[in-house]
């Protein structure tokens, strides 16, 4: 843990298990963290303190992300996304129909934009609907912080692709 005054004395180790996974803040929080250990379970802590809140199995995830008001953790893994409560409770599991490469979830916190093999496909995480976006070789997925597009780096052209309301493409 890396403490934001500048002083690096107050740095200090967390843990030493973590998995080669980006870490995911709890929003509204600056002590809340939850990271992947390399045994595959999610681990929620405090970073001041040190303790543990709570763990969860599974399978080790690509990308942690939480919804907003840290109601929800979502856990990209392979071939599957995992929807969590604040505890660690898992709510749903849902299949994808291949490899997952890359994941955006919205601002909501309700929906997300996976890339599967060479397709950007919408998910809703209530019931696993899911459709698709884009077709292509996109790179890397992100939504706008108002949740109405999705910027695609679509490496097929050299472009980016901003996905808008009402399925309107405009290339940048």
């Amino acid at each position: 843990v890396v403490a934001g005054n500048g002083d690096p004395t107050t740095n200090r180790v967390l843990r030493r298990d973590a998995a080669p996974v980006t870490p995911a803040w709890r929003p509204d929080s600056d002590r809340v963290l939850t990271y992947a250990t390399r045994a595959g379970a999610l681990a929620t802590v405090d970073v001041q303190t040190g303790n543990t809140l709570w763990t969860a199995p599974g399978a080790a995830p690509r990308v942690l992300a939480w919804g907003p008001g840290g109601r929800r953790l979502v856990a990209l893994r392979s071939r599957s996304v995992t929807v969590l409560d604040g505890s660690g409770r898992t709510l749903s599991t849902i299949s994808l129909p291949g490899v997952a490469r890359a994941f955006a979830l919205h601002p909501s916190g309700k929906r997300a934009a996976i890339v599967v093999g060479r397709r950007v496909l919408g998910l809703r995480l209530a019931d696993g609907e899911t459709r698709q976006l884009f077709q292509g070789g996109v790179d890397g997925i992100a939504w706008s912080q108002d949740g109405r597009r999705l910027l695609l780096g679509w490496g097929d052209a050299d472009q980016w692709l901003l996905l808008g309301p009402g399925g309107r493409i405009s290339a940048l």
